[in-house]
């Protein structure tokens, strides 16, 4: 049987999360290690967006610990049945438009959230940036 595309399968490598070092956002990403070094790809984006970072890079155990929180599990993605379910305090990945084609994630955490209609929700967030 023929396979319908390569891009679904593709798609699949990229399981993790990369809080990435030019805007704190946070991209889906697939890793690889290649020799001592290790490859950060982002789903969607072209390779010069890639990022290369060798072990030597890394002068103590602080260092590798502090790249290491760089890194999490994909986070899900809330579906509309889920908003009836946020409240204050509730922490989200939440994206933030910064133009055309510049969409970015960002941890932040429910600061409110106001119910008009039957069908209309507004959440109000607070952007937290988790250095520590």
């Amino acid at each position: 049987m023929e396979k319908k595309t390569l891009l679904a399968e593709s798609d699949y490598y990229y399981r993790v999360e990369f809080r990435a070092c030019k805007d704190d956002a946070w991209y889906a990403t697939r890793v690889s290690l290649e020799g001592e070094t290790l490859k950060v790809k982002y789903f969607n984006f072209p390779d010069e967006y890639d990022n290369a970072f060798r072990a030597s890079e890394f002068g103590d155990l602080e260092k590798l610990q502090e790249f290491g929180e760089r890194f999490r599990t994909l986070s899900k993605q809330a579906q509309d049945s889920d908003c009836r379910s946020l409240a204050e305090g509730v922490w989200v990945c939440a994206c933030h438009c910064f133009g055309d084609d510049d969409l970015r994630y960002y941890d932040a955490v429910v600061d409110g959230v106001s119910r008009h209609a039957p069908l209309s929700l507004v959440v109000y967030l607070r952007h937290y940036e988790l250095f520590s």
